[in-house]
């Protein structure tokens, strides 16, 4: 299962159109630093780590959107990489 931010999805869904991190960090009126809007774009919305409320009240603010809109929940597990096996030397 997989928590991710629509966040490529609510960029280009945007009003006015298609919003870059810059974009976003303006519209939040800086409350979501450039540094955090770029980390969150180049993420694809993967959430690694948690991250504070008051983030999440600028990003729904900026995009117009509820907190309900922001989240998609993938109920297919992730596919993980198989391990390779370690190799014997005799």
């Amino acid at each position: 299962m997989e928590l991710r931010l629509r966040i490529p999805e609510l960029l280009s869904a945007a009003p006015g159109g298609a919003w870059s991190a810059w974009r976003l960090h303006v519209e939040s009126k800086g409350r979501i630093t450039a540094t955090k809007a770029y980390r969150l774009v180049r993420t694809s919305g993967k959430v690694e780590r948690s991250f504070d409320r008051e983030t999440l009240e600028a990003l729904c603010e900026a995009l117009h959107v509820g907190p309900e809109q922001l989240f998609t929940f993938d109920k297919a597990p992730a596919k993980r990489p198989a391990k390779k096996a370690a190799k014997r030397v005799r």
